[in-house]
């Protein structure tokens, strides 16, 4: 699901077309593994614990965006997060804000070390969404 739902990201972006809204639930998986991104339309939406910490709601409405890339980067972190760690709905005491930490499964080091990059403090130091379909198609052959 990995690389075809960042292509899908990726897409968007080179659109000038930023989610905002990115969280588990706005990605569906068909049986035979195709993906589909919904309710991608321009918001200012938002969904915690699903945004960076630099996300303001009290601009909401103010005209003033905050639709760019490392937000929904962030978001992805955080999806990618919530799939290794099987967790489904979880409450923002269990989101990683600071970075994963606790490895209880069998999750590998260079996909622990990515969820971190996208869930990096400063945007300016979060990967981008082509970035993240690189390392996800090397680390599959690791």
């Amino acid at each position: 699901m990995g690389p075809q739902h960042c292509r899908g990201i990726s897409t968007l972006h080179s659109c000038f077309i930023f989610c905002g809204d990115l969280w588990l639930e706005n990605i569906l998986v068909s049986k035979d593994g195709h993906v589909s991104l919904i309710d991608v339309a321009l918001l200012e939406g938002y969904c915690y614990p699903y945004n960076p910490p630099e996300f303001d709601p009290s601009f909401l409405g103010s005209g003033i965006s905050q639709l760019i890339g490392p937000r929904d980067v962030y978001a992805l972190g955080m999806i990618f997060w919530v799939l290794a760690m099987d967790k489904g709905i979880f409450g923002d005491n269990e989101a990683p804000r600071s970075g994963w930490k606790e490895n209880f499964g069998e999750t590998p080091s260079w996909y622990i070390e990515m969820v971190n990059q996208c869930l990096a403090a400063d945007p300016k130091t979060r990967p981008s969404v082509e970035q993240l379909i690189h390392t996800i198609q090397d680390g599959d052959h690791v």
